[in-house]
Order: structure tokens, then C-alpha cells, then sequence
């Protein structure tokens, strides 16, 4: 997901497992929602590298 692309290989697993680590949490979730949370979590990972990209 290019939301991601900018982070590291352990920070996009880490946005990984907070967006989708939970299934049942995405049941009915659509893709501007999904990509709204996967830009929220990089950028509580690492906000330099978000604001950069």
C-alpha cells in the first residue's frame, strides 16, 4: 500500500498488524476508510516520514 511505502520494513509490519491484525475489524470497512487508518498508523510510527512523502 503506497501509505506505507516510505516506512520501514518493521514499521509497514507493525501498520500491518494494527489495520488488519484484527479481521473481524474490517467487516464492512471500505477503502477510503482502510487507507484513512493505514495513514493514521504510519503516521504515528514515524510522522517525518509521512509528511515527506
Amino acid at each position: 500500500m503506497k501509505e506505507t511505502a516510505c516506512l520501514s520494513l518493521e514499521d509497514r509490519a507493525a501498520v500491518d498488524a494494527s489495520v488488519a491484525g484484527d479481521p473481524a475489524a474490517l467487516e464492512g470497512v471500505g477503502t477510503k476508510e482502510l487507507t484513512a487508518r493505514a495513514q493514521q498508523a504510519a503516521y504515528a510510527l514515524d510522522p517525518h516520514a509521512q509528511v515527506k512523502r
